[in-house]
């Protein structure tokens, strides 16, 4: 049976008949170039529920070669990148997709990388793109969602649910020095109102520090006691000099 063309998303069934029953096998090709599996004989007797085929859940880990669209700005190294998941967010939700489904079928994927879709090549019916490359064979899954159209489907086995789009406009998020102060960011408030109470301290004690100084030493001719906004100022200067000092 191996001569026969067998489509890989085929149902045969193969029955060897005998007097009082049949015993059926299921017969199925996994992948283009492969032999074919035979599934374990069941019996069958005339009247009886037609047997349950056997579950295909199990691929032998053999390489599917998929083709999944790569924008420009992607690469191998970085298209899973949680940092990047704004960019080209479909397409990696659906090439996640094929993995999950590799590992519960038990195959592996060989991922070849295009920069479009598919569309027909000078209006041929040649494609480009994902499509293309299912088209010529070079890749068996395409790890990417594909619009229905009537063209393609001479060429592709659609699998999944008909969704509806709908327009929308999307905006990022704006960065903080957009919509703060981009100086009162390093910090929480607490911080702040620690800081402002530090300097209220150490500006007190240092005007009334000074005060003390003047009445104890008279002897300084020329001496003119700082007010407390000029000690003020003083002390955020320090502490500012400080902070810097420890960023």
């Amino acid at each position: 049976m191996e001569a026969l063309d067998i489509p890989i998303d085929s149902q045969v069934i193969v029955a060897h008949v005998k007097s009082e029953s049949a015993l059926l096998q299921d017969v199925y090709r996994i992948k283009t170039g492969m032999s074919l599996v035979f599934t374990p004989q069941r019996v069958w007797f005339p009247g009886d529920h037609f047997p349950r085929s056997p579950p295909r859940n199990d691929y032998g880990g053999i390489i599917f070669p998929t083709t999944t669209v790569m924008l420009p700005g992607d690469t191998v190294e970085n298209f899973l990148d949680m940092r990047f998941k704004h960019r080209n967010s479909l397409t990696k939700f659906h090439y996640v997709l094929v993995e999950v489904i590799a590992r519960v079928l038990h195959f592996r994927t060989k991922v070849i990388p295009t920069d479009n879709w598919g569309s027909p090549i000078n209006d041929t019916d040649d494609y480009d793109g994902v499509v293309g490359y299912l088209q010529r064979g070079e890749a068996e899954i395409s790890s990417i969602g594909l619009i229905f159209k009537r063209r393609r489907i001479e060429y592709l086995d659609f699998v999944g649910e008909t969704v509806l789009y709908e327009g929308g406009f999307f905006f990022l998020k704006p960065t903080l020095s957009d919509v703060s102060i981009i100086y009162t960011l390093p910090f929480s408030n607490g911080v702040w109102i620690t800081y402002a109470i530090a300097v209220f301290i150490i500006s007190l004690a240092l005007y009334l520090s000074m005060k003390v100084e003047g009445k104890i030493n008279t002897n300084r001719n020329g001496y003119e006691s700082l007010t407390y906004g000029e000690v003020l100022l003083l002390a955020i200067a320090l502490f500012v000099k400080k902070v810097r000092i420890y960023m």
